[in-house]
């Protein structure tokens, strides 16, 4: 019998964190999955390439080249297509590339005011579901619906890939195919709002959004359509209400190790001794990344090792967050910290973070962070808040310093201990057997596609047999 598998993914190299992962993992993946498939396609969401898009245009500050972006999202989709053999139709890359474009640059322009009023949560799913309903329409006109059994796997958690999960699949079962769905979780995925927040404007957003991704979630289950959703780490699973949910419909959830990987030639980077008093941020530019408390540690570390030099890199979500950085770092009389905007050479990426003598991570968010494995492989130590993710994943590597959540002091108090480490300490906490062995299973995709790929041909294939 046929079996066709569509992947929704977002393989962007531009983006950190899932895209990035994406990027790495869908060519090994679509090799250990082809044998068990006779077609797999690709869908590539609208919003995905919109948010890309919108990192390259921020990061750019006020001067943006609509050939140099354009460029750089064709060619990662081009080398996509080139390491899984999957052709995508280039009039649909482009026609997505061209409107999302489009789109950034006209909400970037709109006055704050009205562009609030586009992000209150009706008016976001509206936003977010109709391009995808459009394009996704375009791409089931090319899917072979002869074939009896089609599989979906979607790998990332957010809104617009959950309805695509749903649409795409609701179609297809309408044309009297029989479907199953995966999914991955990167981060968690609340159900249920455990808190009101004091301005009614945005508890009625996010009550919205929350609803929306409850009724599909429920839709997705009860037709029994989604029936494995992956982790990769436990700590996805914390987001409120979602395991109740998943466990009322008998939908297996499974942790994946490895979940995450960085390239081998990384390690070719990699620097221990020798280090000038250099600390480092660099991930998604938001307040659940803990930028704010990031200033307000490195205001302490000031004071005590005046000589020493904060890096900030990546992209900002919005102008607004931008600016209020910006500003606090003025409103805190920083002197020695220097913000490089996105890297998006990754080689340029790796020198600076190996010639740090620490990451300093306040993140609230994470499910994993790729970007602690990167500065652990890359010879940099890195303090952190003790969130889930951080302490089941590096929790006991001597090279990584926990401190409670949202303590800023503590940060700035281990990373001031952190610089003023001597070379031979400094060398102790990173060559050692406990980090050979952590890197050794973390510097390999290879691995991470296979694990993946088992839980998926496993599970899914012999459920729908």
């Amino acid at each position: 019998m046929a079996r066709n598998l569509i992947i929704i993914t977002q393989p962007i190299s531009v983006v950190a964190g899932g895209w990035l992962r994406s990027y790495k993992v869908l060519p090994y993946l679509v090799k250990e999955l082809r044998p068990y498939f006779d077609n797999i396609s690709l869908y590539i969401p609208f919003n995905g390439i919109k948010y890309a898009i919108t990192q390259l245009v921020i990061s750019s500050y006020d001067y943006y080249d609509y050939e140099d972006i354009r460029r750089k999202i064709l060619n990662n989709i081009r080398t996509v297509t080139l390491e899984t053999g999957i052709r995508i139709p280039t009039d649909e890359i482009e026609d997505k590339v061209q409107y999302a474009y489009d789109t950034v640059i006209h909400e970037l322009k709109t006055n704050d005011y009205i562009r609030k009023i586009m992000e209150f949560g009706p008016l976001f799913i509206r936003n977010i579901t109709k391009p995808e309903r459009f394009f996704a329409n375009k791409f089931l006109k090319n899917i072979d619906h002869a074939v009896n059994d089609i599989y979906i796997y979607t790998m990332h958690e957010d809104l617009y890939s959950l309805f695509l999960m749903d649409y795409i699949s609701d179609d297809l079962t309408k044309r009297g195919n029989k479907v199953l769905a995966a999914q991955l979780l990167q981060l968690p995925v609340p159900l249920y709002l455990s808190s009101f927040n004091a301005r009614i404007s945005i508890y009625l957003s996010n009550t919205a959004i929350v609803n929306y991704a409850r009724t599909t979630y429920e839709h997705l289950l009860r037709r029994k359509v989604l029936r494995l959703i992956l982790g990769v780490s436990p700590a996805v699973f914390y987001g409120e209400g979602f395991i109740d949910m998943v466990r009322r419909y008998s939908t297996r959830i499974m942790v994946l190790k490895p979940a995450n990987a960085v390239d081998r030639e990384v390690l070719t980077y990699r620097r221990i001794r020798n280090k000038d008093l250099i600390a480092t941020f660099y991930a998604r530019l938001t307040p659940n990344k803990g930028i704010y408390e990031l200033l307000m540690a490195w205001k302490i570390v000031e004071e005590h090792v005046p000589n020493a030099k904060l890096r900030i890199m990546g992209a900002f979500p919005s102008n607004d967050i931008k600016y209020k950085f910006l500003n606090l770092i003025k409103e805190l009389k920083l002197r020695n910290v220097e913000y490089l905007g996105f890297i998006d050479d990754r080689n340029k990426l790796y020198e600076l973070v190996s010639e740090s003598k620490v990451l300093i991570y306040p993140s609230h968010e994470d499910t994993f962070s790729l970007v602690v494995l990167e500065a652990l492989t890359l010879g940099v130590t890195v303090v952190a808040y003790g969130i889930p993710a951080i302490k089941t994943i590096y929790g006991g590597l001597p090279n990584l310093f926990i401190v409670p959540e949202g303590d800023h002091e503590a940060l700035a108090r281990k990373t001031i201990e952190v610089l003023r480490m001597a070379d031979d300490e400094y060398e102790r906490i990173h060559e050692n057997e406990i980090v050979r062995r952590f890197l050794e299973l973390y510097t390999y995709w290879e691995n991470v596609a296979k694990a993946e790929a088992t839980a998926l041909r496993e599970y899914l294939v012999s459920v729908h047999e």
